[in-house]
């Protein structure tokens, strides 16, 4: 699927898999760590943060608006090399 890259399997909600490259998923886990550190001196900030980060239909919001925002990208790049 990524051509010749290693990929995962993560879930991404009840019953969702997503196929990812490995590379993609050390991302994250960076980006969620920044964002830990970042929330860890405000408790509201947080506390919001680790209830989003867990519930399964915020997850799938968000893995449709990157679905989404990605396939506009390409439908531009191609547009605009075609």
């Amino acid at each position: 699927m990524f051509r010749g890259e290693i990929v995962a399997k993560v879930a991404t909600g009840k019953g969702f898999e997503l196929e990812v490259p490995t590379s993609f998923e050390a991302m994250k886990e960076d980006a969620e760590k920044n964002i830990i550190r970042l929330v860890a001196s405000y408790p509201k900030a947080k506390k919001m943060w680790e209830l989003m980060k867990n519930d399964p239909e915020v997850n799938a919001d968000w893995d449709m608006a990157n679905y989404i925002a990605v396939a506009k990208l390409a439908s531009t790049t191609t547009a605009t090399f075609t």
